[in-house]
């Protein structure tokens, strides 16, 4: 395992309030390995990666903008390990 993804999936229900949750990403590997970046596969779930110790813990901060609809998206965590081919890290994020 190169890296931990905790926890895998955040989720609102709906008509709650549109708080931000943070999922926490460590790195397990012996090598630093760097969050480049976040997607998400829906526009009304964004997300922002906050660096806790640069190459070792990183956290996603995910944002619904609206939680008055069902919604949901998968969220691609990008890295920058190995060099050659960069490792994507998965999460969901749902309103429901």
């Amino acid at each position: 395992e190169l890296m931990g993804v905790t926890p895998k999936f955040v989720n609102w229900q709906v008509g709650e309030t549109n708080a931000p949750k943070t999922i926490t990403l460590e790195v397990k590997h012996s090598e630093p390995i760097h969050v480049v970046g976040v997607e998400s596969s829906d526009a009304r779930l964004s997300a922002k990666v906050v660096t806790v110790k640069d190459g070792a813990s990183y956290q996603v901060v995910v944002t619904p903008t609206d939680t008055s609809q069902p919604a949901k998206g998968l969220l691609r965590i990008q890295s920058d390990f190995p060099k050659d081919k960069p490792r994507l890290f998965h999460a969901l994020a749902h309103v429901k």
